[in-house]
């Protein structure tokens, strides 16, 4: 989270990237989809973060599930025009090559995130 907070991509963020990696936006989010590969991460990761004056991210908190980890963060924005408060909380589903991300799906649902991640129904 210090990584994303502090827009270190190339020292930190990249380190612990698969360089093939992929990101997944939420379902109504304005760019939703699959973003593949560094290079297109780092666009979408920027054009979020120009949206904002201020944002980031708190995790809350993580759950090991089999092979993958769901994270529940709290993001904290102030908009660019605007200057409008927004706070969402988020859960991230996170895949792994090795020792290194390979794969984040954002979920706007906990319960949906929960599902994707294969998680036994509580």
């Amino acid at each position: 989270m210090d990584a994303w907070n502090a827009d270190d991509w190339e020292k930190e963020l990249e380190a612990i990237w698969s360089p093939d990696g992929t990101v997944v936006a939420p379902d109504g989010w304005p760019e939703a989809g699959e973003f593949k590969g560094w290079r297109a991460m780092v666009e979408q990761w920027r054009r979020i973060k120009g949206s904002w004056a201020e944002e980031r991210v708190d995790l809350v908190e993580s759950e090991p599930l089999g092979d993958r980890v769901l994270a529940q963060v709290h993001w904290v924005m102030r908009g660019e025009a605007s200057g409008a408060p927004l706070e969402v909380d988020v859960s991230i589903v996170c895949e792994f090559e090795g020792e290194r991300l390979s794969r984040m799906e954002y979920f706007l649902d906990r319960e949906a995130a929960l599902t994707a991640a294969g998680a036994p129904k509580r």
